[in-house]
């Protein structure tokens, strides 16, 4: 992760922002049957991937260009799903760490967001059931992160958003 981050500062300089967009959705069994393995997985995938990224790229956001800190969550942070209890473990824990980060130096430096899905993600390969009316795609979902980084978004010191 670190020869990453400083390959990218080495070819673009200072960083302004960065969107952490980590691990994926699951669905099987309920907790209490969980494998160790599967837990391990969806806790590396789902927790400890937003872990590494925040301590790589925290400190070389530029603090004088408004630096921006965001990352994505899932509707399952908020309501506990049952058959995806790791999921909603691991949302509620990535909610706790970027709460954690803003109340620390660094977070006193970056302008923090997380931005929380309230739908599933309609995308070009969507072969699920048909797609509710209300339901985002990606491209929507993108817009709305592109506001959030922006210098000019209208609500700089909310850390907790939802969409839609």
């Amino acid at each position: 992760m670190l020869r990453l981050r400083d390959e990218i500062v080495d070819q673009h300089g200072p960083l302004r922002g960065v969107v952490a967009s980590l691990g994926a959705w699951w669905e099987g069994e309920q907790f209490v049957n969980l494998s160790m393995s599967t837990w391990e997985r969806i806790l590396h995938d789902n927790l400890t991937a937003h872990f590494l990224v925040a301590r790589a790229f925290l400190p070389v956001l530029d603090p004088d260009d408004h630096p921006v800190f965001v990352t994505l969550a899932g509707i399952a942070a908020d309501h506990p799903e049952p058959h995806a209890a790791p999921i909603s473990i691991t949302g509620a824990a990535q909610r706790m760490m970027l709460r954690t980060i803003a109340v620390t130096d660094i977070g006193r430096l970056v302008r923090l967001h997380e931005v929380t899905i309230m739908t599933p993600i309609v995308t070009d390969r969507w072969a699920d059931e048909p797609p509710e009316p209300d339901w985002l795609t990606g491209e929507q979902v993108g817009a709305y992160v592109a506001d959030v980084v922006s210098p000019d978004f209208a609500r700089p010191n909310n850390l907790l958003l939802e969409i839609p």
